[in-house]
């Protein structure tokens, strides 16, 4: 869940409702949702599951149906969720555990019963947050780890109150568990903190939420996979959890960290955003740092991938906005309705209208009225033409064939599970090749070709 506020010095007390959750971009596993000036949402990327909130195009961004303005998106790892203008929410997406909060699952949108006068919402990967004006915070989805807070760990097909919380005026959904940051500028942690992903030490589980003690003055919590980013009030950035890949930014060689660790290579940070093994940051100058696994990629250009032990500048973005990242993907809000994005793009996720990714920024198309421009030498997925990459037979069994148009170079491959793990790798050295998968086991995986540019598409071996 992504939250913008507008100047770091001012005390959590005296901002205001609208600044502290002002947000128009919100980034989901592999898709993405954008609430454009007129009140209205749009999504690109995968969509099996509804999680888009329309049927319309996948490459590039669509209007969500929903009739009603409204003022809030969060995008979670299989649903959505809309905030509108009148405190009311609505969902789409995967419902298997009841994080729609609608007890149905589907592409059109269906407001959530029983709540209103609700100010903030956070979509986590199978659990959904919603916080009241009063304080108060209710919760529904996946409740395996205690991430909804309600004290059990039975699934909540319709929204519960959370007991014991008061004041929150911030609420951050991660993978198995929950943040909450009250007016006095503590947090509140619910769920799973292995690893140390919410800074609870000792606790393995927190429900009811926990204070995390070693937070103060903090005015806005990111909730990753494993995890949490948080800001304080003077800008200063802090760090919880899992450091594999150097995620933490410090340059640490520590795997874990098991309680809040103050990330002193970075000062003025206005926005922080975390997802598996990355970490964003937005500087009041509206420059982007990053730090994780390959992240290096995004700061030469696709010409090293390397992991970033210290937060660095992304040197090709600049009066940057807001943030956001998803699995794979990144997208950068530059002026008025006006994204960039870069990464992984094997279902369309960077909104340009292509599949081909890129370690460079690449402009998102047909967003909020602009007119569709497709890059050079592409063709739109959505208007049923091909992609000049051709990849057959998929599904696969025991090979699969690559076609190259010789005005596109690439050296190598690489093929990944879906959690984002290198399984097999090779060179692209011919505009044509063949690629052995026998050794696979049957399932989905992920094929990127890496070169000047980044071409990935999903696999089926069956």
């Amino acid at each position: 869940m992504k939250v913008k506020y507008s100047i770091f010095y001012v005390s959590v007390l005296l901002l205001s409702i609208n600044q502290l959750f002002a947000q128009n971009l919100s980034v989901g596993l592999y898709h993405t949702q954008y609430l454009c000036k007129d009140g209205r949402a749009m999504s690109w990327g995968f969509d099996c599951d509804g999680r888009r909130g329309h049927t319309g195009p996948t490459y590039y961004p669509g209007y969500v149906n929903i009739s009603v303005g409204l003022k809030k998106v969060s995008a979670g790892g299989y649903h959505s969720l809309y905030l509108d203008s009148l405190g009311r929410v609505w969902s789409s997406g995967k419902n298997n555990a009841g994080q729609t909060g609608t007890g149905i699952s589907g592409s059109t949108p269906q407001m959530i019963l029983g709540l209103d006068s609700i100010i903030d919402v956070s979509a986590g990967s199978q659990h959904s947050l919603f916080l009241k004006y009063d304080g108060t915070v209710y919760a529904c989805g996946k409740n395996d780890s205690r991430q909804l807070g309600d004290g059990s760990n039975v699934n909540r097909f319709t929204p519960v109150l959370v007991p014991g919380l008061t004041g929150i005026v911030q609420v951050s959904a991660g993978s198995d568990f929950s943040l909450f940051v009250r007016n006095d500028g503590s947090v509140y942690g619910a769920g799973s903190n292995g690893g140390g992903k919410m800074g609870l030490s000792p606790f393995n589980v927190a429900s009811p939420p926990v204070k995390i003690d070693s937070l103060s003055n903090i005015i806005y919590a990111s909730a990753g996979e494993s995890h949490s980013l948080f800001v304080d009030m003077n800008g200063q950035a802090f760090f919880t959890g899992s450091n594999v890949d150097g995620k933490a930014g410090i340059g640490s060689n520590v795997n874990y960290y098991f309680l809040p660790e103050h990330i002193y290579t970075l000062d003025s940070i206005i926005q922080v955003e975390c997802e598996n093994d990355v970490s964003l940051f937005l500087r009041a100058d509206s420059t982007v740092w990053i730090c994780g696994r390959y992240t290096n990629a995004l700061v030469t250009g696709g010409s090293d991938f390397n992991s970033l032990s210290i937060a660095t500048q992304i040197p090709s973005l600049s009066g940057v906005s807001e943030i956001g990242v998803g699995e794979s993907h990144y997208v950068f809000e530059i002026g008025d309705s006006v994204l960039y994005s870069m990464g992984d793009n094997h279902d369309g996720m960077l909104g340009d209208g292509s599949t081909l990714g890129s370690y460079s920024p690449v402009l998102v198309t047909n967003l909020c009225g602009a007119p569709l421009v497709l890059p050079p030498n592409t063709t739109s997925l959505d208007d049923n033409s091909s992609n000049e990459i051709r990849i057959y037979p998929n599904p696969a069994k025991d090979q699969v064939e690559i076609n190259i148009p010789e005005n596109l170079l690439f050296e190598d491959y690489v093929i990944l599970n879906l959690n984002g793990q290198i399984i097999q790798s090779g060179k692209a050295e011919n505009t044509k090749f063949t690629i052995n998968v026998s050794n696979l086991e049957r399932g989905i995986y992920f094929l990127q070709i890496i070169g000047s540019n980044m071409f990935s598409q999903k696999i089926i071996l069956n």
